[in-house]
């Protein structure tokens, strides 16, 4: 079956070469087009399925709300007043762009410092009606000229404690932060940060305006900086293009240039190169028409089809040239290389195709989209190299046919008249089970970072402004939505959200804010405490007070003369702040955390609490969106789906190694340094304690497909050459499994150049898995099977020894019975 199927191959490449090699130009040709409509979306939301309940509200949100978070600009430096100034002209001119519904830069301090003392608690306000009256007390004593104070105690009018405790509750005019001074814009976009064509429009329509107002006028001193989400998204995108061409670029040449200076030929570059670019603009544009986008895990393809997509034609081209160099024709090689090595290469490529394919399931679109496109590639790769590469050796022998040296001539090997162990096999089958051990333990100790910060790239600092201004507002600029049709349940809300704050230990949540926070409460019982302290403050024994007393208390008795005031009598743009769009009715309630989301652990708990809240207010008829609940089910489907991916690549790899092999005991040798480079890269990661990540993990399932490849290779020119042939093999089929590996090597490590840390974090631990897996197929494996052929052969001897013994026997026996006759 096997010299039927290489022997075809042979007849169809010899006879159509031309036309192979013309198809797959003209496929070029056209895959190139259709790859230049290939999107990039750095989001991690897009790493969820539409169908997901928590993308499925954020959506719903996103449609009453408009775009998630805020497009924020920064001045920074000049003087303060030139760069208020600035900033009113710019909100005017931001207000009116049609991707902005507001800018909100300013508190509005007519409306609210009027009304400050409608925003002090009842008690407070008590303890205030107290201190006048008690003040009053003290100056009327003070000014009898019959009362005596023996103990002569001053009785200062001081509300500076009130003040500290409700600062941020009142009067904030610019947002001003300090250290450096900076006046922030927060401009609330009706677009989504994931639509980049949005974000870039938004961005450079902004630029062209602030470079029309001239910063520099105001003040030479004034920086204009962009940071929110929208910008951020444009940054996240630009650097995986950009790490997607400098990683592909790194890669590339490192392949080529390891090809060259292990086969010493420069055609041997175009031979196995041309496959290989073919085969990722195939990739690419498959890519384009089956899913059109590539997200932040499945980024990474080039890299991964640089490494793996050139091991195939290694194998075919370095086997050509070994039985180019016995001299064998042309049409003789090219079947050679059909039937000697088409199984394990197709083997190969079948088990790495699967173990990238089980992740297609995956609800987690991370794994998803990076196991279809990175499997089908596989396939797409092995496909062109057994059809364009032997076409290329037939183009290249009609242009300049192959003259081997005669120094390079090699007489067919006789392994049982020149047997060469392979040495200390024992030796190293001991050091690698210490290893193992190791990688045993590590196991149970390997912990997962939960940082997300340091998944991000942020080479211009632009989320660290970002966290800076949030920490200004002193709340997350990204909280959970609720939404409510009926804006009278607010309050409600507000109940159920105190309710779940107070019973949940080390509650995350910080507070919720609706148009109701900006209305206060008990206003008649307020008003009537309020009346009182107006009363006294006009009391004559205040008019002889000092200059500082007597401000504080004009100030106050300006502040006595308010009514109360309804959700209708807040000013137009902070009610617009939480009125939906669209045509939407009600509003929204923004529930702040209290935690650092960055911290994938407290994301979880803060999830684990607006679900508890949607839960326990499923009645009010609400929707609840929050990113912190999205990013929790991602977490959640890798934990859950991981192992589960990791045990399907495994079950996959097993059924077709015993397809393959036919036997449990080749099975398990082939699978050996598999397990061993497995546990040998656990045993690096404890001893060096490096963290898995939500990236970075999924190379275990990668290296089930890459890590069987070497061994397959190794244990099938083993099985082709006979025992005794491990020094023949290992020098000859082992060149070829490091060239392999270390072109893998190359295309992953590529990505460790990346700007983005998650994707930098990936190819470093790419690099070392691939590495490891090498170095068990060609230590451990090799060692065991060389254990295996002593035993073998000290049995075999063993036998001749015994056979031998019987025939002498038998002939004394015979010569015995014809001398009794």
């Amino acid at each position: 079956m096997k010299n039927r199927i290489a022997t075809y191959f042979t007849w169809f490449v010899l006879k159509c070469w031309w036309l192979i090699l013309l198809v797959a130009t003209l496929g070029a040709i056209s895959s190139f087009q259709t790859s230049q409509a290939l999107k990039f979306k750095s989001d991690f939301l897009e790493l969820l399925p539409d169908y997901f309940p928590s993308l499925k509200s954020l959506n719903a949100i996103k449609e009453r709300a408009g775009g998630e978070g805020y497009f924020i600009v920064v001045l920074e430096g000049g003087e303060l007043s030139q760069t208020k100034a600035l900033a009113d002209i710019l909100a005017q001119k931001l207000s009116t762009f049609p991707e902005i519904s507001y800018v909100d830069y300013q508190f509005d301090r007519n409306f609210f410092e009027p009304r400050s003392l409608l925003f002090i608690d009842l008690p407070d306000l008590e303890i205030l009606k107290q201190r006048l009256a008690k003040k009053i007390h003290y100056e009327r004593n003070r000014h009898n000229p019959f009362y005596i104070d023996l103990l002569e105690e001053k009785d200062s009018f001081q509300i500076d404690d009130l003040k500290e405790k409700y600062t941020k509750s009142l009067i904030r005019d610019y947002y001003v932060t300090e250290n450096p001074e900076r006046v922030v814009l927060l401009a609330k976009p009706k677009g989504l940060a994931t639509n980049l064509s949005f974000s870039k429009t938004l961005l450079s329509k902004t630029q062209a305006l602030i470079a029309t107002l001239n910063p520099k006028s105001f003040d030479p001193n004034i920086k204009v900086k962009y940071t929110g989400r929208y910008v951020t998204q444009l940054e996240e995108a630009q650097f995986m293009n950009q790490d997607l061409r400098r990683t592909s670029l790194i890669a590339i040449i490192g392949v080529l240039l390891s090809i060259i200076l292990y086969t010493r030929r420069w055609s041997s570059v175009l031979i196995i190169a041309i496959p290989l670019l073919l085969s990722i603009l195939y990739t690419v544009a498959f890519a384009t028409l089956t899913i059109g986008y590539l997200n932040v895990v499945s980024s990474i393809l080039i890299g991964v089809l640089t490494g793996l997509g050139i091991d195939f034609g290694i194998h075919l081209y370095l086997r050509y040239l070994e039985e180019r160099r016995h001299h064998l024709p042309l049409e003789e090689a090219v079947f050679k290389i059909f039937k000697a090595c088409g199984k394990p290469v197709f083997m190969a490529a079948v088990t790495t195709a699967i173990a990238f394919l089980v992740l297609t399931p995956s609800q987690f679109l991370g794994f998803s989209h990076f196991g279809w496109i990175s499997g089908m590639g596989i396939l797409i790769c092995l496909i062109t190299t057994y059809l364009v590469l032997p076409s290329l050796l037939v183009a290249q022998e009609k242009i300049i046919p192959y003259r081997p040296k005669l120094a390079l001539v090699l007489a067919q090997p006789d392994f049982w008249i020149h047997h060469q162990k392979y040495p200390k096999p024992l030796v190293t089958l001991c050091a690698s089970i210490g290893i193992m051990a190791l990688g045993l333990w590590g196991v149970f100790q390997i912990q997962f970072d939960y940082d997300f910060r340091k998944l991000s790239a942020d080479s211009f600092g632009t989320l660290a402004l970002q966290e800076e201004i949030s920490s200004y507002f002193g709340v997350s600029l990204s909280p959970a939505v609720v939404y409510v049709q009926d804006p009278k349940k607010l309050p409600q809300l507000h109940k159920t959200l105190d309710t779940l704050r107070k019973k949940t230990p080390n509650s995350t949540i910080k507070n919720g804010m609706s148009l109701y926070s900006y209305v206060p409460e008990h206003q008649p019982e307020k008003l009537k405490i309020i009346a009182d302290i107006r009363k006294l403050s006009n009391d004559k024994a205040f008019k002889f007070l000092d200059t500082d007393e007597s401000q504080e208390l004009q100030n106050l008795k300006k502040w006595t003369s308010v009514e109360s005031f309804g959700l209708n009598d807040l000013p137009p743009l902070l009610r617009q702040q939480y009125n939906p769009i669209n045509g939407y009715e009600g509003s929204f309630l923004f529930i702040f955390p209290g935690v650092d989301l960055w911290q994938g652990k407290e994301v979880v708990r803060f999830a684990d609490e607006i679900r508890q809240f949607q839960k326990e207010a499923k009645n009010q008829n609400i929707i609840v969106a929050s990113e912190a609940v999205i990013f929790s089910d991602i977490l959640m489907l890798i934990q859950r789906e991981g192992p589960l991916a990791l045990l399907a690549s495994l079950m996959a790899l097993l059924v077709l190694l015993f397809m393959d092999l036919k036997r449990f005991s080749s099975v398990a040798l082939v699978m050996s340094p598999l397990i061993a480079g497995f546990l040998s890269l656990i045993a690096f990661l404890y001893v060096f304690n490096i963290k898995l990540n939500f990236m970075n993990c999924v190379i275990f399932v990668i290296l089930i497909g890459m890590g069987i490849d070497s061994g397959l290779h190794i244990f099938h020119r083993y099985q082709e050459m006979g025992p005794r042939s491990l020094r023949f093999v290992i020098r000859h089929t082992g060149g070829a499994v490091f060239l392999s590996s270390l072109t893998t090597m190359i295309g992953f490590g590529a990505l460790f150049f990346a700007n983005h840390r998650g994707i930098e974090s990936f190819g470093l631990l790419s690099f070392i898995g691939i590495f490891l897996t090498f170095i068990t197929a060609v230590t451990f494996l090799p060692a065991v099977l060389q254990l295996m052929e002593n035993r073998m052969l000290r049995k075999k001897s063993t036998q001749q020894r015994l056979n031998s013994k019987t025939d002498v026997q038998k002939e004394r026996d015979l010569q015995f019975h014809t001398i009794n006759e």
